[in-house]
């Protein structure tokens, strides 16, 4: 197997680790962007890492390559979320969804002389993370160190591993679950020794260029255009459901409907004018007639199949 990635990618950081926890031996070659579009011509963008699993057989998000690698493990040890993918994946796509975004724009923000980034989405996943913790834990799910773990240590290394990026958090006094819980991993040779080969004892600082470079979305813009959209949605959708009712068949349309049945008194049918439109004051219901469908030469039944049920209800 050989990872495929570039200098100074945040990413690399996980992936290395559960790389190193299974004892897989992954292979890395270091590429760049550009690069490696010309060489994997597959890449729509030069999204790295990616792992090369065998010939013509790739990987290419960071997270799935972690529990790929941790699944190699022969010792079996990571089986608390590997085998539980109920818990496994909730963690996962919460780190993807919610963790990267806020973290990462957060400290591109950071990066940049005199501004701070905004902090109630991280303070928030933060939060959520302090409440999953149990007293005392070691780690994120079960007893053991797990796939969650790394995955979500990846994400959070920048962000706790120094103070200076960490400007309004508070960590230790609101997140002491949090840091006692990176505190540990930080003291295991796998997660210490990997981060020091990445940002080559730079720090956090290393990965500046990268973060920007992946033009991470704002996520409190994102959360104002989606918070706009779900309250269009909820206004569309009560609309729709006053229309429903309206267009409701009330009890007194069904009593003359039955008499109509019993007594064969058909009421007479209403001249049409043409064009045909919704008239104001009156009910107007659309009937449509079904897509006709012809197999090979048209005949009488293709004509009948689409419009002789819609012209007999609307009768």
């Amino acid at each position: 197997m050989k990872l495929y990635t570039d200098k100074y990618n945040p990413f690399t950081l996980r992936v290395l680790v559960a790389d190193r926890l299974a004892g897989t031996a992954v292979g890395v070659q270091h590429v760049q962007k550009d690069e490696a579009v010309k060489r994997f011509p597959f890449l729509k963008e030069p999204k790295l890492p990616f792992l090369e699993v065998e010939h013509n057989r790739h990987i290419f998000s960071p997270n799935a390559i972690c529990r790929y690698l941790l699944s190699c493990d022969a010792s079996k040890k990571f089986t608390s979320d590997l085998n539980n993918l109920s818990i496994g994946d909730h963690w996962l796509e919460w780190d993807v969804l919610h963790l990267q975004p806020s973290v990462f724009s957060f400290l591109v923000a950071s990066f940049s002389p005199g501004s701070s980034g905004e902090a109630n989405l991280v303070t928030e996943c933060l939060a959520y993370l302090e409440s999953a913790l149990k007293p005392g834990a070691k780690y994120i799910v079960g007893d053991e160190l797990s796939l969650t773990d790394v995955v979500v240590w990846g994400t959070l290394y920048p962000l706790l591993v120094q103070q200076s990026h960490q400007k309004g958090l508070d960590l230790n006094a609101k997140y002491s679950k949090v840091m006692a819980w990176f505190n540990n991993l930080m003291q295991k040779d796998e997660f210490s020794s990997i981060s020091q080969i990445i940002t080559e004892g730079k720090g956090p600082e290393s990965f500046k260029d990268a973060l920007v470079a992946y033009q991470l979305v704002n996520p409190v813009a994102s959360t104002r255009k989606d918070s706009n959209k779900s309250e269009a949605i909820a206004d569309n959708a009560e609309s729709d459901e006053i229309s429903y009712k309206k267009s409701q068949v009330n009890e007194q349309e069904v009593n003359d409907s039955v008499t109509a049945w019993n007594t064969q008194k058909v009421p007479k049918r209403r001249v049409l004018e043409h064009p045909i439109l919704p008239k104001d004051g009156e009910k107007n219901i659309l009937i449509t007639s079904a897509l006709p469908y012809v197999n090979n030469v048209p005949h009488l039944g293709n004509i009948i199949g689409c419009v002789l049920s819609a012209d007999v209800f609307a009768r």
